[in-house]
């Protein structure tokens, strides 16, 4: 059977799912391949906009005009 590559496209968390982390989600998978995934559960905004993440980070936000757009939670799941 050939891998599913899932790369822009949504996941819905079924009513029934348990886990925490996903339960009641949308998730948008921007990257998804064999070495892993990357997407971003876009009903679940932080409170944290995009200029503070920035200078969180230490990292220069090149178009200020993107500060105030809200972060949406997502990231990595399992970080080794």
């Amino acid at each position: 059977m050939e891998p599913m590559n899932l790369t822009h496209h949504f996941l819905i968390a079924m009513p029934s799912l348990q886990d925490p982390f996903f339960a009641g989600t949308l998730v948008y998978l921007a990257n998804h391949s064999d070495k892993g995934a990357l997407g971003v559960i876009l009903n679940r905004p932080m409170e944290l906009d995009l200029q503070t993440l920035f200078d969180q980070v230490g990292i220069e936000l090149k178009d200020p005009s993107l500060g105030q757009k809200t972060v949406l939670f997502g990231g990595p799941v399992q970080t080794d």
